[in-house]
């Protein structure tokens, strides 16, 4: 930037108005070709629109301070119905749920609960949401509230096991089959998403989705690299519900 001010560019007209062998001179081949074409709107770098969500939250800012438990009661609802709406349709839950608030000072607090199993849940994350706001309280008013989930892991949707062999079209000759219904498992083997397991052979994991079944884990832990995943029968003998991990470092 120090050159470019040097030799009298200050804005993007400037750049414009400079030739490739004058940027080139300046900055050398590749950045000097990479300024002269930027400064022309070329760029052929393909768009990324959207980034891994890794929280889902919305919030309220009130005309005037609010100290009734019951309306801001209402505003929770309101809110965690938001907010259950749209990881659902983004197919993701969470583990965590946060009360933000802004009280009558403008001081700002927030409030966090880790539930034992992600969710998307509109009602469970208002309940939470709820049980936080009584604990943090509303003495002197609150002029914003906000609620958010957080920890977020994808369902398991019906492409996570798009790895099986496609069934071929039916003709007009062919018989519909009757439905077979999946065979209910013991509430044990009825994992869910963020549930940490063991498998007798891969180790520790925590559950990525369900569904047709099966169970896909990823066999990691806190302290590990990133592992792999795994697509298993939901009644696999080898898998099996496990404790939390241990996040503390070895000393």
């Amino acid at each position: 930037a120090e050159r470019l001010h040097q030799v009298g560019v200050t804005t993007v007209g400037d750049l414009a108005a400079k030739s490739l062998a004058d940027l080139v001179a300046l900055a050398g081949k590749a950045h000097g070709t990479g300024l002269y074409a930027l400064a022309r709107a070329e760029d052929d770098r393909a768009v990324v629109p959207d980034r891994e969500a890794k929280s889902v939250s919305a919030e309220e800012t009130f005309e005037r301070d609010l100290t009734d438990l019951a309306v801001l009661g209402r505003e929770i609802d309101s809110m965690a119905a938001r907010v259950g709406t749209r990881l659902r349709a983004s197919a993701y839950s969470g583990r965590t749920v946060t009360l933000k608030l802004r009280r009558y000072d403008f001081t700002t607090l927030t409030r966090s609960q880790t539930l034992p199993q992600p969710t998307d849940d509109t009602r469970q994350i208002a309940q939470t949401a709820r049980r936080l706001l009584a604990d943090a309280g509303a003495e002197g008013g609150l002029r914003l509230l906000g609620v958010g989930v957080s920890g977020l892991s994808l369902y398991a949707q019906g492409d996570l096991f798009a790895d099986d062999e496609a069934m071929p079209a039916a003709t007009a000759d062919d018989e519909e089959p009757s439905p077979v219904p999946e065979r209910e498992l013991p509430v044990a083997r009825q994992w869910w998403p963020g549930q940490d397991v063991r498998h007798d052979e891969l180790g520790a994991g925590w559950v990525w989705g369900r569904g047709l079944g099966r169970v896909t884990v990823r066999f990691e832990g806190p302290l590990t690299a990133p592992g792999p995943v795994r697509t298993l029968a939901a009644d696999d003998p080898a898998l099996e519900p496990a404790d939390p991990p241990d996040w503390r470092l070895p000393g």
